[in-house]
């Protein structure tokens, strides 16, 4: 019985690991900045901005990830918003962090055109342990210069608001 109960979980989560689609839809954001690489915790908590559950803001927001193409798509209002070239996918303890490239504007970046890592965290556990961890978290870390010394500046979206679906 024990081994029908461990083979019948091995086949489970390889069917699991093997979904190519991941959609995220957002309702709700929350915006932080700061200065200096830190953990997603640690970023959110040092932010200068308000505490995060007071700037909620309402949005109409969807990533669809295709793992097997390394292609996000994102949708705003339902519309196409932009695709993004996935460079990596992690994938521990039940949390996906992707990294994309992406680039940005003049107003965002230190020249136009300038591509820099986009960073998605989602937590696809149904009891996070830490519940002051937001669901999914997305940010641009990029280098700006002060005093003539590289500094790396994290600026980002943070959300309990989701929904998110594996296909």
């Amino acid at each position: 019985m024990k081994t029908l109960l461990i083979f019948l979980l091995t086949i489970l989560s390889f069917i699991s690991l093997s979904q190519n689609t991941i959609e995220v839809s957002f309702s709700k954001r929350s915006r932080f900045a700061l200065y200096g690489k830190d953990s997603l915790h640690l970023m959110i908590k040092n932010t200068l901005l308000s505490p995060v559950e007071k700037l909620y803001e309402p949005l109409d927001l969807k990533f669809t990830i295709n793992k097997k193409t390394k292609k996000a798509y994102r949708f705003k209002n339902g519309s196409p918003f932009d695709t993004l070239n996935i460079k990596k996918i992690e994938f521990k303890d039940s949390i996906y962090t992707i990294t994309c490239i992406e680039k940005r504007d003049e107003m965002y970046a230190e020249y136009e055109g300038q591509m820099i890592d986009c960073y998605l965290v989602i937590d696809t556990r149904k009891n996070p342990v830490n519940k002051k961890q937001p669901k999914v978290c997305y940010w641009w870390c990029w280098d700006i210069y002060m005093n003539n010394e590289p500094v790396d500046y994290c600026k980002g979206y943070v959300s309990d608001y989701v929904t998110v679906n594996m296909k």
